[in-house]
């Protein structure tokens, strides 16, 4: 879907395909001297749905601590207000990758209004943490990635 003021959003319907990283009501504390949530709990909130992406594709699983991510780029876009009370749900995907890096977006929707309220767009490396060097995704990740967007809804990574 294209917004002329928001630009590309898919649908809250299709969003809502790809598995909640988090689901919560707003609590008071978040709110900000606006009267809405304050941007470094949207920050938290998608930050914390990625790593759960990650641990879902196995990322989370090297014990001899030899393999990691380093973050390159995240972009945080604010399409609509979420005040206290609010219930949100955060969803995140992979949108692409290559032989060493992993691009994907986050996205946040606020289920009392049915908006797409906020979204996180992040590049991340593989890294060797032995050599702290950027390296080729391990072939149980590189088809785990593979795996988890062919299963997303075509609309959702078409941009």
């Amino acid at each position: 879907m294209t917004d002329a003021h928001r630009g590309w959003l898919p649908s809250t319907e299709l969003i809502l395909r790809v598995p909640a990283g988090l689901e919560q009501v707003i609590p008071p504390e978040y709110e900000d001297r606006n009267g809405h949530m304050n941007v470094k709990h949207y920050y938290e909130l998608q930050t914390t749905t990625v790593w759960r992406l990650f641990h879902r594709l196995g990322f989370a699983r090297d014990e001899k601590r030899e393999q990691g991510t380093f973050s390159l780029e995240q972009h945080l876009r604010y399409h609509n207000e979420v005040l206290v009370g609010h219930k949100v749900s955060t969803h995140a995907c992979v949108l692409g990758r290559t032989d060493k890096i992993i691009r994907g977006m986050s996205f946040l929707v606020n289920r009392t209004t049915d908006e797409v309220a906020n979204t996180l767009e992040f590049v991340s490396a593989n890294v060797d943490l032995t050599q702290r060097r950027t390296s080729p995704f391990p072939a149980h990740l590189a088809d785990a990635i593979d795996r988890d967007m062919a299963s997303y809804p075509l609309d959702l990574t078409a941009r």
